[in-house]
């Protein structure tokens, strides 16, 4: 239940017993109370099987009776950022036992005691706080900070934590003490640290979304299964994680090393605009390719087959539907070593290419989206009975979509049942 400008402190005193998750506005109490005094505080009750309350700029005091079966606490009002937790105006110590998710206002900068809240399990603080971390609850399993601007590293974390997300904060200081049960690091825009200590179970590995961060990573531990790179990383990649789900760079991000060779477990590849390496082998398991805008090498998408023709268009076809059959040909060469020995991503289902992108295509029969950068200079034939029965979203360049014709149109929508081309 959201309690905002349509409702009054009334219905605050007469709230559904069975209710489970309430947010509570100031609008609610403001315009009626500007200075919620005690006797309205007294006639509020909360249900006794509330899970979860969130309170935007509701005056201080304005619930001293918190039930006993409240899991999650998220208080957004400036007016707490004064009084430490454990005197927030509520009945006795906040010591609640069952109190497992908390995340404290902006400007809220009281130290944190496991004393206050042994059971906590997620702890989100945010702007302005910054004091010592070295007493949080031993049953704390993720850590939010946003703002944070520790003059003081991260030294002593509870053993059993296993998230840990500094995306918004200023943190960079050395992480040479992280507990070995973390399985999730998210890294501020502001870190610049070697990282040669990661705990060795740690499966997620994400820098932030302006982050200049461009240190070796030459040792990533093997059980890391996702792993998204910081726009400003140039650094080689010795060896990838055998486990590793998802390799993302950033668009804009200045690598173009030659790649270690893809482990099979890979299914998510997000390359720059600035990679132009050829990709020689696919890992048979990948569903999502995206290439930047100055690829451009044949793709290993799929085996040829002997009697498929790939068509091209001669000079005096360029106006002919890019869909339609010509005399000219190009035939993919099956008989090659490296073709015999290459496999294939039979599952892949996203493809999208750069706009430099301009080689010939042989589609798996997986795949469902094919997108083209519309500015681009694709200009390869893409025959009807080359394109997957699977597709469901076509994105071609604007050149390209001036050629096509209604009937070639239809054709391929016949088909293709699901298509959607996109733009025409």
């Amino acid at each position: 239940m959201r309690l905002s400008d349509e409702t009054t402190t009334e219905h605050l005193t007469h709230l559904p017993a069975s209710l489970t998750y309430l947010t509570v506005l100031r609008s609610v109490i403001g315009p009626m109370h500007n200075s919620f005094d005690a006797d309205i505080a007294e006639t509020v009750r909360l249900p006794s099987d509330l899970r979860y309350l969130r309170l935007v700029s509701v005056p201080y005091r304005a619930f001293r009776n918190l039930p006993s079966s409240l899991e999650h606490l998220v208080v957004k009002d400036e007016q707490y950022v004064s009084h430490p937790i454990d005197f927030w105006g509520f009945d006795g110590p906040l010591r609640h036992a069952w109190l497992q998710t908390l995340e404290l206002p902006d400007d809220y900068n009281h130290p944190i005691s496991a004393n206050h809240l042994p059971s906590l399990r997620e702890l989100c603080l945010a702007d302005g706080f910054n004091q010592p971390l070295d007493d949080l609850p031993a049953s704390l399993r993720k850590l939010s900070l946003s703002g944070f601007e520790a003059k003081q590293p991260l030294d002593s974390l509870p053993a059993d934590l296993t998230e840990l997300d500094l995306s918004r904060s200023s943190y960079n200081h050395f992480l040479d003490h992280l507990p070995h049960r973390l399985r999730s690091l998210v890294l501020s825009s502001y870190f610049d640290q070697p990282l040669d200590a990661l705990p060795s179970g740690l499966t997620r590995l994400e820098f932030g979304d302006a982050s200049d961060y461009n240190q070796p990573l030459d040792n990533l531990p093997e059980s890391l299964q996702v792993l998204i790179l910081s726009v400003d990383f140039d650094q080689p990649l010795q060896q990838l994680p055998p486990s590793l789900r998802v390799l993302q760079f950033q668009p804009y991000c200045p690598f173009n090393h030659p790649l270690p060779p893809l482990p099979e477990s890979l299914s998510i590849l997000h390359l720059g605009n600035a990679f132009i390496q050829p990709l020689r082998r696919l890992p048979r398991g990948l569903t999502d390719l995206q290439l930047g805008s100055s690829f451009n090498h044949p793709l290993p998408l799929s085996k040829p087959e002997p009697a498929l023709v790939l068509f091209a268009f001669d000079e005096d076809e360029k106006q002919e539907s890019p869909f339609s059959s010509s005399t000219s040909s190009f035939a993919a060469d099956v008989d090659s070593q490296e073709s015999k020995a290459m496999t294939y991503p039979v599952a892949l289902r996203s493809l999208k290419l750069g706009r430099g992108f301009d080689q010939p295509l042989l589609l798996p029969p997986s795949l469902t989206v094919l997108y083209i950068d519309p500015h681009g200079v694709f200009n390869q034939p893409l025959p009807i009975s080359s394109l997957p029965e699977a597709l469901t979203t076509l994105r071609l360049t604007n050149k390209y979509r001036l050629k096509l014709k209604a009937v070639d149109v239809a054709a391929v929508q016949k088909r293709c049942r699901f298509l959607n081309i996109l733009d025409l």
